[in-house]
């Protein structure tokens, strides 16, 4: 811990812990103050309060539950409050607290346009960033199916017969099947079924990816949407739902396919090998963008 840096208090979830989907924005944190990391799941708030206001911290993050007025806002003696609403929790904010929030100065980082375009017609201080990850991409050699599809399972609403039924079974060489939710049940198919039935390491998660062709998104709405940006940083062709924040960086038929409530493609399922180049040029561009505007988050947490 470096001398004279300032002091910030992350507040998170533990299940971001987990997946470590929020070390992105941690480990830029770093670069400019010393972390106290607070995981909210099963703390009071009064701890919280407590824990804080003994830090004396510069800033204090909410990351994805919003701070609430009685507890924190009202009793944390730091009053440099930011917040990073995620959409897929995201319900609109009553006029009350639009009022509240305004009166304590919070500013809201938002990773998804759509929170922009929200957050930028209330009085809140906001501003949007879109993040990524450095581009390894793989080299992609099989030009004809049938394919390996990873699929992995957060929601009961996208299923693996959804997903058969939408792709067709004649394109389907072997389904790698991770589930969140426990086993959902399926019909019977003639191509092979990995079921990865346990926490895998990074290490074994990424090897698993890597030896499919197209990744389907887990869910219907993503906060910043790590479980398909990291596969589409590595190459694989992208198969989501046509919502935030996957709309945001999938251009259907072009470097992805989105699908709607339907869960029909409006572009049939082209060899990997066809979207390469654009993958490529994607994810380029969005790493570099990301590079060039993720140190303007810290003076805007400062001011």
């Amino acid at each position: 811990m470096q001398k004279n840096r300032p002091k910030l208090v992350f507040i998170g979830r533990a299940y971001h812990e987990k997946t470590k989907s929020d070390e992105l924005i941690l480990s830029l944190l770093r670069q400019h103050y010393d972390i106290t990391i607070i995981r909210r799941d099963g703390k009071e708030d009064k701890e919280i309060v407590q824990e804080v206001n003994r830090l004396k911290p510069s800033a204090v993050l909410f990351w994805c539950l919003p701070p609430s007025f009685t507890f924190h806002l009202l009793k944390f003696r730091c009053k440099n409050i930011i917040w990073a609403p995620m959409w897929d929790g995201f319900k609109p904010m009553s006029w009350k607290k639009k009022m509240i929030f305004t009166l304590y100065r919070i500013k809201v980082l938002c990773f998804s346009k759509v929170l922009h375009d929200y957050f930028k017609k209330t009085p809140l201080r906001c501003a949007y960033w879109k993040c990524f990850l450095k581009p390894k991409l793989k080299e992609i050699e099989k030009a004809n199916g049938p394919y390996t599809f990873f699929f992995w399972q957060r929601e009961k609403e996208i299923s693996v017969d959804k997903i058969v039924a939408m792709i067709g079974q004649d394109k389907i060489k072997k389904l790698i099947y991770k589930t969140e939710i426990g086993e959902q049940p399926y019909l019977e198919y003639s191509f092979e079924i990995e079921k990865l039935d346990h926490w895998l390491t990074k290490e074994d998660y990424q090897s698993k990816m890597d030896s499919a062709d197209f990744f389907i998104a887990p869910r219907r709405a993503e906060g910043i949407g790590f479980s398909f940006l990291e596969p589409m940083s590595r190459g694989l062709v992208i198969l989501a739902y046509d919502n935030a924040t996957m709309n945001e960086y999938i251009e259907d038929g072009v470097n992805g396919y989105l699908f709607g409530e339907d869960f029909k493609l409006k572009h049939p399922i082209e060899p990997p090998k066809s979207l390469s180049q654009s993958i490529e040029r994607f994810t380029h561009k969005f790493y570099e963008d990301w590079e060039d505007q993720k140190d303007t988050i810290i003076p805007f947490i400062k001011r």
